[in-house]
């Protein structure tokens, strides 16, 4: 299974896989395998797998919530303003609130605060039944997507664009086979 899915890149041992995973592994800190230690590419079960993918989410989780932090939000306020950016449908603020619980599997209390502190700051209205940003609260989006833009650039310079395509079709089949076998029990 893994074979296939880094068979873009060349498959497990392939160079490209070595590369991405000492990229990773820079972007990370992580120091590569002393003498005597296995190599990550070494056995399919461990490219990309467990402790890389974790470590990846929490330094990616560390340096979005610093940035949300300084901009004194919280990461449940920022996926609502992104699931509202651009939305082309109606959605009441009831089943906009429970899409939200489902998307962060959160509890709905967190989500329900999150969604008040936005409409407090004028950030999001319901007008006719319709949840949306505001002038003001779109202005603050594009501002802060922007600049995640600009740091999400910054810390993939230098890796090719064809291997951060791989990568994202990788990972996002890698949730899906999670989820199904999460739901599968």
């Amino acid at each position: 299974m893994l074979e296939t899915l880094t068979a873009p890149i060349g498959g497990i041992a392939g160079p490209r896989n070595r590369e991405l995973t000492t990229t990773l592994r820079a972007l990370l800190g992580t120091p590569r395998p002393t003498e005597g230690e296995q190599e990550m590419t070494s056995t399919p079960t461990s490219t990309l797998f467990g402790q890389d993918l974790g470590m990846a989410h929490r330094a990616g989780s560390r340096l979005l919530t610093a940035f949300l932090d300084r901009e004194g939000m919280v990461f449940p306020e920022w996926v609502a303003m992104l699931n509202l950016n651009g939305q082309d449908r109606a959605v009441s603020r009831e089943a906009f609130a429970g899409r939200l619980v489902t998307l962060l599997d959160g509890e709905p209390a967190e989500i329900e605060k999150a969604l008040g502190t936005l409409e407090a700051q004028g950030v999001i209205a319901e007008s006719s039944g319709r949840l949306e940003l505001t002038e003001s609260g779109q202005a603050r989006f594009d501002r802060l997507f922007t600049t995640l833009r600009v740091l999400g650039d910054e810390l993939f310079a230098g890796i090719p664009a064809e291997d951060v395509a791989t990568t994202r079709r990788v990972l996002t089949e890698y949730a899906q086979r999670a989820t199904e076998s999460a739901e599968r029990g």
